[in-house]
């Protein structure tokens, strides 16, 4: 299998956005400590920038191959992925601002995106498979 290396940095850099945003959701879910927010905090955003970081590798690629974008069930989840998942920090920070109201939102918004992501890989594999079948 033949895989062109910006997509296969594009699938790690997702993967690890995954692991990541996972890993802090169960932060939260756990709150053993009182650094719990932190942590939580520290995880979604590292988890986020990698994820942009995908993001970002695969619009350079497709912009250097002239490959159109949005073309595939992919990229259309992974942009309402992509859009959800950045949303739901910014609940996050408004919670602490004393936004209160937004938690169950955030919340709701966190779960969403797990299983907009689970989604989304499932439609990558399939983009991967007709790449490298060509």
């Amino acid at each position: 299998m033949n895989i062109p290396l910006p997509i296969a940095f594009h699938a790690l850099f997702m993967i690890i956005g995954l692991i990541v945003l996972l890993y802090a959701a169960s932060i939260s879910m756990k709150k053993k400590n009182i650094q719990w927010l932190q942590k939580h905090r520290l995880f979604a955003l590292t988890g986020i920038a990698s994820v942009i970081i995908g993001l970002i590798i695969m619009i350079l690629f497709k912009e250097s191959q002239g490959y159109p974008h949005l073309a595939s069930p992919h990229a259309i989840a992974g942009m309402v992925t992509v859009i959800v998942a950045l949303t739901t920090p910014i609940m996050g920070y408004l919670i602490t601002k004393g936004k209160q109201k937004v938690k169950p939102i955030h919340k709701l918004l966190g779960k969403i995106t797990i299983i907009l992501v689970a989604i989304t890989i499932i439609f990558g594999f399939i983009r991967l498979l007709e790449i490298v079948n060509k």
